[in-house]
C-alpha cells in the first residue's frame, strides 16, 4: 500500500496527528502494536492523566473531539498554590491574573484516546489503521520510506512520522542517538476522594525529599 504519510505509534500525539488530517488530501496510514482504546463498562479512574494547556484543548476543540469528552470528568484548572520546603517561600497565580478562562485542564488518558481512537476508525476515508500491527523492518529511499509489518504487509510513503514513545524504534533505526540522565527519583500516581473540595486549584510542595503535586481529588 502507498500513503502520503505514515505514522507510526497510536498514542496521543501520532493519533491526534492523524485526526487533524482527516478529511485532508493526505493518504494517511497509522500503525500501532495496541488495539484501539475503547472505554470501560464501569466508572473506574484511569491513574494515568494529563495536564492539557488551553491551546492544546483549542486544538483538539477544532477537530471537534474536546467537545465529545465526558466534561464530569475533565478538571479545569483555575489557580495554582507552590510552597517552598522552609515553609515561607510561596507562588501563587491564576487564571483570571493572566488573562485566561483557566490554566488548564486536568483530563484522563484513556477518555483522550478513545475520542481520538473513535474518529480516526469511523469515516476516515483517507485514514487508514493498522492496529494491531507491529513493525518488523522500515527502509529509506530516494522517493520516501518502506516500512513492513510482521504479518508480511508493506507500507510505502513519502514521509514517517516516528510517534511510538520515549524508546522508539523508528529513531533507532534511523541510526539517531539520544543522551539519557536519571533522575534518581520515583513518582506515585494515585486517584483519592477527599473530604474538602478542592475549587479547582492545583497545589505543588517542593520538599527536600521530592515533589508532592496534588492536581485533581475526585469529590
Amino acid at each position: 500500500m502507498k500513503f502520503d504519510i505514515v505514522i507510526i505509534g497510536g498514542g496521543l500525539v501520532g493519533s491526534s496527528l492523524a485526526a487533524s488530517l482527516k478529511g485532508s488530501h493526505l493518504t494517511v496510514a497509522l500503525i500501532d502494536t495496541s488495539v484501539p482504546t475503547t472505554l470501560p463498562n464501569d466508572a473506574s479512574w484511569d491513574n494515568r492523566v494529563y495536564t492539557i494547556s488551553p491551546g492544546s484543548a483549542d486544538f483538539l476543540r477544532s477537530l471537534g473531539l474536546w467537545q465529545q469528552l465526558d466534561a464530569s470528568r475533565v478538571t479545569p484548572v483555575y489557580e495554582m498554590n507552590v510552597f517552598g520546603d522552609d515553609g515561607v517561600a510561596e507562588i501563587d497565580f491564576g487564571a483570571y491574573e493572566s488573562g485566561l478562562p483557566e490554566l488548564a485542564f486536568v483530563a484522563e488518558n484513556r477518555q483522550l484516546q478513545a475520542v481520538l481512537w473513535d474518529a480516526l476508525l469511523n469515516n476516515s476515508q483517507n485514514i487508514t489503521v493498522y492496529s494491531p500491527a507491529k513493525c518488523a523492518a522500515i527502509s529509506w529511499h530516494d522517493s520516501g520510506v518502506s516500512v513492513s509489518l510482521a504479518d508480511g504487509r508493506a507500507i510505502q510513503a513519502g514521509l514517517v512520522v516516528a510517534a511510538d514513545g520515549v524508546n522508539s524504534w523508528v529513531r533507532e533505526q534511523a541510526g539517531i542517538t539520544v543522551e539519557r540522565h536519571r533522575y534518581e527519583q520515583i513518582g506515585v500516581v494515585a486517584n483519592f476522594s477527599a473530604e474538602l473540595a478542592h475549587h479547582n486549584i492545583a497545589y505543588q510542595w517542593f520538599r527536600r525529599d521530592g515533589v508532592l503535586w496534588l492536581v485533581r481529588v475526585l469529590i
